[in-house]
Parts: structure tokens; sequence; C-alpha cells
């Protein structure tokens, strides 16, 4: 009940801490009860959290120079064995994207760094200075940091007090309410559609459409079109026979992308059947992941995944009200 300022001059009061015996007539120290005390707060879950960040919010720089004074000498070094712990040992492996992001990250901005109190400050600010000359934000930064620290834990290079002490002092990337939980308006998907089409990039709305009808990720979808083989034949594990890459049937056709063992995995991509003759037209005219991206942002369009979650979500409205009836 009462304000931060007014219970840390209470809490910092001597005779307070004398009176529970914590300090004697001569300000020293009773260790035992004190440590006895944090350890007791430590064992629950509910007051340990309430102590941390109690701690890291009113002595963040204390904790931060102690952390920089007893950091082990790790000079930082992107690795095949952290390339294994991201890819195969963590509790949830990245993508070859995303390692492909984090290495370009890691060399820029990281490799060959030593882990040190200047380290941890960089890390700490929003902007980094990198070996390109540019000022970086440390988001993403901090994410592959915080694999690395986890990491080095692992492996036994660091101790679990170090390993928890910087991870609460270089806090994680932090992110935006995830695209499932945004509404998506059926006007601005249609705003966004037409806009390119007046823009002359058939080729882009081509493949918004194939997102929406498909439900399939962006990279997924994107890879198909680029590698587009309709009449290579495959087998199919699960399915226990030979299948053609592209199949149609009435007024549907159904493409195999094959990534079923990715850690987002895909198989088939199913798709209108109208929609074929865009795709032959433009398959081979579809630019980078990258450069779609900044079409889309430069005509004030939607972002791709947008269109991925609207016609997941539309899908799903319509095969719950055929259950409903």
């Amino acid at each position: 009940m009462l304000p931060p300022e007014e219970l840390l001059k209470i809490l910092k009061g001597e005779e307070l801490l004398k009176k529970y015996g914590l300090v004697d007539n001569e300000g020293r120290l009773n260790k035992p009860l004190a440590f006895a005390l944090i350890d007791a707060l430590l064992q629950q879950e509910a007051t340990k959290e309430e102590l941390l960040n109690y701690l890291l919010k009113y002595y963040k720089t204390e904790l931060s120079e102690r952390l920089g004074s007893t950091l082990p000498r790790i000079e930082l070094r992107w690795d095949t064995e952290f390339v294994k712990w991201l890819t195969e040992k963590k509790s949830k492996p990245i993508t070859e994207r995303t390692l492909r992001d984090y290495y370009n990250l890691w060399h820029n901005c990281l490799e060959g760094k030593v882990l040190n109190w200047h380290l941890v400050k960089q890390l700490e600010g929003k902007w980094m200075m990198c070996k390109d000359g540019k000022y970086h934000p440390t988001g993403w930064l901090r994410q592959v940091f915080r694999h690395y620290v986890n990491h080095l834990y692992a492996s036994g290079k660091i101790d679990g007090d170090t390993k928890a002490r910087l991870l609460l002092i270089i806090p994680g990337k932090r992110y935006s309410n995830k695209l499932s939980q945004k509404p998506i308006a059926t006007k601005d998907i249609v705003r966004s559609l037409r806009t390119l089409d007046e823009k002359g990039r058939q080729d882009i709305v081509t493949l918004y459409l194939l997102l929406i009808s498909s439900g399939i990720r962006f990279m997924h979808t994107l890879e198909a079109l680029k590698t587009w083989s309709p009449d290579e034949v495959v087998y199919v594990d699960y399915l226990n026979r030979d299948v053609k890459r592209l199949e149609c049937l009435g007024i549907h056709c159904r493409y195999y992308i094959g990534k079923e063992k990715e850690v987002k995995p895909a198989g088939f991509m199913y798709f209108p059947k109208a929609l074929l003759p865009l795709i032959l037209k433009y398959k081979d005219k579809l630019p980078s992941r990258r450069r779609i991206y900044k079409v889309s942002k430069k005509y004030n369009c939607l972002p791709p995944k947008y269109f991925r979650i609207y016609g997941i979500r539309k899908i799903t409205s319509i095969l719950g009200e055929n259950n409903t009836t």
C-alpha cells in the first residue's frame, strides 16, 4: 500500500533490521539468518518471481556490475557445437532460415567478442555498434545471445548461477502480440489486393490468393512456385504410393510440397483450379521473399502472413458452420 520510495526507506531502516535480528548493535549482518530468509523466498515460485523482479527494478546497476566482475573470460565463437545445439538439442529447434539470420547477426555484431561487463552493457541497451560501422537494434541480438548462454550452460562452460544472472540482466526480445491474436478485416485484404493489382503486381496478387486459399506458410508457398515441377513423380511414405506433384480433380488442385519433416512442416498445398493459369503465368516472375515484403510495405499493403492467417480463419469458420448444420 506504500509508494515504492517510502517502502525503500523502511526496508533500508537500520532499526527494522535490528528488530528482526538481521543486524546487531554494532552493525554486523547476521548472515545465516539473512541468507536463510532469502533462500526461503527463492524456494517458492511466486515469492521468487517477486524478489527477482524487485532486485532487477531497483538494483539493476549494482547487479550488472557484480555480474561483470565475476564473468568467466569466454570468447564468443560461432562453432559447430552451437549450431548443433540450435538445430537439434534445444527444446524447440530453429529453422534453417532462422539459423541463417542468426548467423549473419552473430558474425556482424558478436563474433570474437569477449563475455564481459562492456558487452553486457551494450546488449542491455536498444542499439549496438557492429563491424559494419552501423548501429543495429539489440532485440534479436539479445535473443541469439541468450541461446548462446543456454548453450554454454548445457556444455558445462558456465555454472547455473552465472547463467541465471546473465538471463536476468539481458532480457529476451520483446514480442508484440501474436498475429493469431489480431483481427484481420476483409476490407484490408481486398484493399491490399486491389492496390497491388493497380500497381501492376499481378505476380504478388497471385501469390497472396494462393496463401488465402491454401493456408500454407509464405516461405513454403514461394519455394513451391519457384521450384514448380508439376509432372514430377515422388514417393510419399505415409501414403505408401507414388504421387504426381500436381493433381487436379473437379474444381480443386493439390501440389505436393514434401516438407513434412521440417520444424514447420508442410505436405500438400490445396488451391482452386481457377488459380492454375495465373500460377503458370507468374511463377517465374516472383521476386525474392525480402523484396515482396518491401513491395507490400511500399504500397501500404498487409504483409504476406496476414493473407495466410485470414484464409485459415475463413476456412475454419466455414468448416465450423458445416459441422454445426
